[in-house]
């Protein structure tokens, strides 16, 4: 029998206008900031800038990403890029003078305009697997994620806003006006979700999670517009899944892989936005002192509120609740997992 020939590969051609036959996931990044930073030695010591060049590994919830990623596959995406959203100052910490000292170089800043050409569709998947700091800047505090303040995050930003969370900070979570009327019907009455220990004190101590999913932006931002000339910038799909602390976001990951695959494939697959908040006990699935593996995070079950709305950030617009189709008599799986559940 003849030896099977490999294919060859051929090379994408940089910035060529070609169809796509597959969409592609992107991983938007923050970066955990290092307790030694190496900076670029500047005019005046607000000049400084970080120097990334060895640091760029520092990234958060890489391992939540890597809990999705084989849905987002087989849901028929494949990777494209990793957005590495670097912040371009930040206040030198109160004991700068423990700090490594200032190099005498100068920070060549490479990325400038990269993800302007990354050339995403609206068919493309922007996935963040970290808690969006959409009121860090106002609230403080040694838990601040620094912003990039790129158009992408303004974009991501915005979306979040007006669609899903009117705040949201290390401290608090507070849903958008329209998300709260729903949990008050379901009475649910929480939509101010005050955070204290990593678990939200509202309700004994429960650990909070949430997915929020939009099929394209509500609206573009002023400045989306990439310079004279130059094309206006697709509004991709949007996923974002955090828990408001590290070890909590990458449990909630592995529940959404090992538990919800149905739903996250629908939710991939719609054109509705989506909001999941979960929540579970700690004190049932406790965190072994010195785990070998994550094994211990199959225990963690969240309970889930589902809802999607056809245009949440228009007024008057509703959030409807779904449910498994198993739970609504007469229900079939036909129409996806999930299914608005009926009026009472």
């Amino acid at each position: 029998m003849p030896k099977r020939q490999r294919a060859t590969a051929t090379p994408e051609q940089a910035g060529a206008d070609r169809e796509r036959a597959q969409p592609r996931v992107v991983h938007f990044t923050y970066p955990v900031m290092p307790h030694y930073l190496r900076m670029a030695a500047g005019s005046s010591e607000s000049e400084e800038e970080i120097l990334w060049d060895r640091q760029l590994h520092y990234i958060r919830d890489a391992g939540a990403f890597e809990e999705l990623f084989e849905t987002f596959i087989h849901a028929g995406f494949t990777f494209g890029e990793t957005i590495l959203n670097l912040p371009k100052d930040r206040p030198r910490p109160a004991d700068s003078n423990s700090q490594v000292p200032p190099v005498e170089t100068a920070a060549v800043d490479d990325a400038a305009g990269a993800t302007e050409d990354l050339d995403l569709s609206e068919s493309d998947l922007i996935v963040l697997t970290t808690r969006v700091p959409l009121d860090d800047d106002k609230e403080g505090g040694h838990k601040v994620i620094p912003r990039g303040h790129a158009f992408r995050e303004d974009i991501i930003f915005s979306t979040v806003r007006q669609c899903f969370l009117n705040w949201c900070s290390r401290r608090q979570i507070t849903l958008a006006w329209p998300i709260q009327e729903l949990r008050h019907n379901l009475g649910l009455l929480e939509g101010n979700f005050q955070l204290n220990q990593r678990t939200a004190t509202y309700q004994d101590g429960e650990n909070l999670a949430f997915l929020l999913f939009a099929p394209r932006p509500p609206v573009r931002p002023a400045g989306e517009v990439i310079g004279p000339g130059k094309k206006q910038v697709p509004g991709s799909k949007l996923l974002v899944s955090f828990a408001p602390a590290g070890v909590e976001n990458w449990l909630w990951a592995r529940a959404l892989r090992r538990l919800h695959k149905d739903l996250l494939f629908q939710i991939l697959d719609s054109e509705m936005y989506w909001c999941v908040i979960g929540t579970w006990d700690p004190k049932k699935s406790p965190i072994p002192a010195r785990p070998r593996t994550l094994a211990f995070a199959n225990g963690v079950r969240p309970d889930l509120m589902v809802a999607w709305s056809k245009a949440p950030y228009e007024k008057g617009a509703a959030w409807e609740r779904l449910l498994p189709w198993q739970q609504i008599e007469g229900a079939t799986a036909e129409n996806g997992a999930w299914q608005v559940a009926p009026l009472r």
